[in-house]
């Protein structure tokens, strides 16, 4: 995975994630979902798929190995998408990333909570 920053006050998080999590440019991925603002999650499976990898249809509640996971704000609305894999989370908000303990502890301290994770596969050709 590679760790993208993601520029203040933008809403690209779900391109970042999915641009993290397969090693790709984040401009590829804009490319492929057709805009550089908040994404469904269902844009981001469109996208995963259409770039090589694979994953359910739907959100899962528990994780389930490298993934996508989906981030709430407790103090205002909307989610966060970051990836996650190999024990470390890769938030475009943080400048590295981080282990999965520690992004907990984040969390926890900025009033944020993973809700729901996005299993993804990807396998060489």
């Amino acid at each position: 995975m590679t760790h993208y920053t993601q520029l203040p006050n933008s809403h690209n998080c779900g391109q970042i994630a999915v641009a993290a999590f397969l090693g790709i440019p984040v401009e590829e991925v804009i490319r492929v979902v057709g805009h550089s603002h908040c994404t469904t999650t269902r844009e981001l499976v469109s996208a995963l798929r259409i770039l090589g990898a694979e994953c359910p249809d739907r959100l899962q509640r528990t994780p389930d190995g490298p993934c996508l996971m989906k981030v709430r704000d407790t103090r205002k609305s909307g989610w966060h998408w970051v990836a996650f894999g190999g024990g470390s989370v890769y938030d475009g908000c943080l400048p590295h990333a981080v282990s999965f303990t520690n992004y907990l502890l984040y969390c926890r301290d900025t009033n944020r909570r993973v809700t729901s994770y996005l299993p993804v596969r990807v396998y060489d050709a």
